[in-house]
């Protein structure tokens, strides 16, 4: 995952900063902190956040950046579940690890291309994506928010990651593992709310997932 911003100053170019450089959120002031220089950002490499990401893409910035590379281990940032623990143990002398996958094979895409993507459960389409929910402290993303164009009244509802079957890219699609009257029937979420543990609660229970945050942090 990567954060896009705008860079100011930079003939409007934009940059991917990985979670790993981001010190702090603050939604109150609508503000991201990091732990980068603007010489740092402003020298960054090149890329075309219009198009997938290849991991050769994101080798370049690893290396640019001097952060320890994600993959290669068995947790979701390395060995370790969150970025500050690839960060602990990160040294300067590390070099990124090689990976055996092909250097230009397209591996991330924007979420402002998957929004609009048509949602289909296994028996039929529902609905679109509208929005994504990630966890800030491990930067996982935990939820499509998708508006239910096809039942009798238009409304919200959020369904995890772990309902997601597979993403057919080339039709703009986003293949989900319930049938359509487990989401017709699903907890209403209204745009904007904060989501609360209760919600949470109510959407694992209503597709029957395990609860995430009651069982040891995920890899």
């Amino acid at each position: 995952m990567y954060v896009e911003f705008k860079a100011i100053n930079c003939f409007g170019r934009s940059v991917l900063i990985t979670p790993l450089a981001i010190t702090g959120v603050y939604p109150d002031s609508k503000c991201v902190a990091v732990s980068l220089t603007k010489e740092q950002v402003k020298n960054s490499p090149d890329t075309d956040t219009d198009r997938p990401i290849s991991r050769r893409i994101e080798n370049e910035l690893f290396v640019y950046y001097d952060f320890p590379v994600y993959w290669g281990g068995a947790g979701l940032w390395g060995a370790h579940s969150t970025p500050a623990g690839a960060l602990a143990e990160h040294t300067t002398d590390e070099e990124p690890t090689a990976s055996s996958d092909s250097g230009n094979e397209s591996k991330l895409r924007s979420c402002n291309e998957v929004t609009g993507y048509h949602v289909h459960a296994v028996d039929g389409e529902v609905g679109k994506v509208r929005d994504f929910w990630f966890e800030y402290e491990t930067w996982r993303l935990r939820y499509l928010q998708i508006e239910l164009t096809k039942s009798e009244k238009s409304r919200q509802i959020l369904v995890s990651t772990k309902s997601v079957d597979q993403v057919i890219w080339a039709a703009s699609s986003v293949q989900m593992n319930h049938s359509t009257e487990k989401f017709r029937f699903a907890p209403v979420y209204s745009p904007g709310s904060t989501i609360t543990r209760d919600l949470e609660h109510d959407i694992c229970n209503h597709f029957e997932l395990h609860r995430y945050w009651e069982r040891p942090p995920e890899l």
